[in-house]
């Protein structure tokens, strides 16, 4: 629900005081409260004061971060109150190239579960539920034609990955109890869509139908710090698979598209993870370094007939993993007579100066590598006053600067010691998903302000 207020009779120079009491009663929490709250003002604000109630029975806990305190506790009736008031509040910058736990500002978790284990079990009936089918399931026919093709249990989930992501297609559902609750296999199959939790559901069903040993992990698309938080339903905006083969874990993300051999899939950069089983504790999710480059860029130039001419230049991209997933994905979408142009556009865009005779371009499924070729004629710059030509080089790397905002007044240091340049990390590169939200509840939330 959307409401907009339009007050009568205001100016420059007129107190607004605005407030506003949210509730939340979604029965997949089972009663269970949660919430958080972050102060975080573009702008200094005169005023600025934060109530939070609770019922006195309830076993609410809350953990502040950057400097907000706990805050002064009091009861109203049945009610445990905490408040935080700021006179003023001042806006504060997140520090330059920190990881995005130190972006966080300012803000309270707050919640009545007991543990990661407590949360966890929340869900555990619920994709217990979604992977059953029936016994005269269409999908019965899929696993019999998938078990009929391979006896190994690598074969046969990659044959259940490429089902579940080539003919359901990801659709966001969140709406009613949606947002929490994975639809069944069955019905995924029939509707031919589904989120990340239907998918997961109906992949889980396929795999354990084939012996493969696997599980449904929660995880955050900004995972950084997850450890340091509370445990909230909230936290988490995606669900994937772990597949355990062999004694090795196999992350199988439903939503993606192209992922043609287990082996080559990578461990997702989530770096933290909630199994859904039972007694579940955070697991830590983070890729291994790379053994090869995702990207190389081989540039051929035969000036050995002079540089004062045009001369004969090869230019070669190879794109290895999910970057060739999506090379591939990127020029099969396009009509042929646009194909070449777009090819040809992505191979100048490297050497201005390259005028492009032939265009050759080939996708392994297999090795996930894709590799575009251009073959012509590049015209040196000599232009420079000695008329020299300083050949392209790659970037081999560069220095992170992890330069830090000069400290503020003791009061903005005092309640914001996040802003230290000691307290921060240094420059680090954030992962991605394609993942719908997962909104969190509470029953009870009251919220004011001036």
């Amino acid at each position: 629900m959307t409401a907009t207020l339009q007050p009568e009779g205001l100016q420059v120079g007129d107190i607004l005081e605005v407030a506003m009491t949210s509730v939340r009663r979604d029965p997949t929490l089972r009663g269970h409260m949660e919430t958080n709250a972050a102060l975080l003002f573009p702008v200094r604000a005169s005023h600025v004061r934060y109530r939070l109630l609770s019922p006195v029975t309830a076993p609410v806990r809350r953990r502040s971060y950057r400097g907000l305190g706990e805050g002064t506790v009091s009861r109203s009736g049945s009610d445990t109150v905490v408040t935080w008031a700021f006179n003023p509040l001042l806006p504060v910058a997140a520090p330059n190239r920190a990881p995005p736990r130190f972006a966080r500002g300012m803000s309270v978790d707050v919640t009545d579960f007991a543990s990661w284990s407590d949360l966890s079990a929340l869900f555990v009936p619920l994709f217990d539920k979604a992977s059953r089918f029936a016994a005269d399931s269409p999908l019965q026919a899929e696993i019999a034609r998938i078990k009929a093709a391979s006896a190994d249990p690598a074969k046969r989930a990659q044959l259940a990955l490429e089902l579940v992501q080539g003919k359901i297609r990801y659709v966001n559902l969140a709406l009613d109890t949606g947002g929490l609750v994975p639809a069944s296999a069955d019905l995924t199959w029939q509707r031919r869509f589904g989120d990340c939790k239907a998918k997961t559901a109906l992949l889980i069903r396929l795999l354990r139908a084939l012996d493969v040993a696997a599980q449904p992990v929660l995880v955050s698309s900004n995972g950084d710090g997850l450890n340091e938080r509370l445990p909230m339903v909230a936290l988490f905006d995606h669900v994937l698979v772990k597949a355990t083969i062999g004694g090795r874990p196999f992350w199988l993300d439903g939503t993606r598209t192209g992922d043609g051999r287990l082996d080559l899939i990578q461990v997702p950069a989530f770096r933290w993870g909630l199994p859904i089983v039972r007694n579940a504790d955070l697991e830590r999710i983070m890729p291994d370094p790379l053994t090869k480059p995702t990207l190389e860029t081989i540039i051929h130039t035969d000036a050995s007939a002079g540089v004062d001419k045009p001369v004969p230049t090869k230019l070669e991209f190879i794109f290895r993993g999910d970057g060739a997933i999506a090379q591939n994905l990127l020029m099969s979408s396009l009509d042929p007579s646009l194909r070449d142009a777009a090819q040809r556009e992505q191979l100048k865009s490297e050497l201005d100066r390259f005028d492009i005779d032939k265009v050759e371009a080939s996708f392994d499924p297999d090795a996930l590598v894709y590799r575009l070729r251009g073959e012509g004629r590049q015209t040196l710059d000599i232009s420079g006053s000695e008329g020299t030509y300083w050949s392209e080089v790659p970037s081999l790397g560069y220095k992170a600067q992890a330069h830090r905002r000069a400290r503020q007044g003791r009061a903005g240091r005092d309640r914001f010691p996040f802003l230290q340049p000691e307290d921060a990390d240094h420059h680090s590169s954030e992962g991605s998903c394609d993942a719908h939200h997962v909104p969190g509840a509470a029953d009870r939330c009251h919220r004011g302000g001036r």
